[in-house]
């Protein structure tokens, strides 16, 4: 699969089957998070927790009003020590390129941050249970699994962004 195919397959998926995510997925995502550039090369100010326990997965809901992982058999939980700008842009490189490797591989996704700043974060009990040191904050999450329906490839407006092209010519 080419980038662009998995560009248009990654969208907010909210209805996932209960089949597990295989082992050597889940290290592919994985892997695909450790190739996202991070500000001033600080990996070490990163922790990804992958959840597979549903029990932990109820405790992290029971912590948010409503089913913020919508049936998801997985949960990617990503927390940092940088809890500045380029902390949390870090932070979106390494989601962006767990999702795009989940497209690749046929898994549906969809990030979370309301249920993380909703409850997660200051949750104690939520914390334990993801194992989370004390000096690491929760800034995202995403909801990985098989999607309920096939996913097909979105076809978007191009020029959406306003786009400003400076060449040398318009000095």
């Amino acid at each position: 699969m080419n980038l662009t195919t998995a560009i248009q397959l990654r969208q907010a998926n909210r209805e996932f089957k209960a089949t597990p995510v295989a082992p050597d997925q889940l290290a592919a995502l994985s892997e695909a998070a450790s190739y996202a550039p991070v500000a001033r090369g600080r990996y070490n100010e990163y922790l990804l927790t992958v959840v597979t326990d549903r029990q932990v997965i109820d405790e992290l809901e029971a912590a948010d009003t409503g089913h913020p992982f919508y049936g998801a058999p997985v949960v990617i939980v990503l927390s940092t020590t940088l809890t500045n700008q380029a902390g949390y842009l870090s932070a979106g490189m390494i989601a962006q390129n767990i999702e795009l490797k989940a497209s690749e591989l046929g898994l549906a996704s969809c990030t979370i941050l309301g249920a993380l700043k909703g409850g997660i974060e200051s949750s104690v009990a939520a914390r334990t249970a993801l194992g989370l040191p004390t000096d690491y904050v929760p800034v995202v999450a995403i909801a990985i699994g098989h999607p309920a329906h096939e996913l097909k490839p979105r076809h978007f407006v191009t020029d959406r962004l306003r786009t400003i092209t400076l060449t040398p010519d318009q000095a």
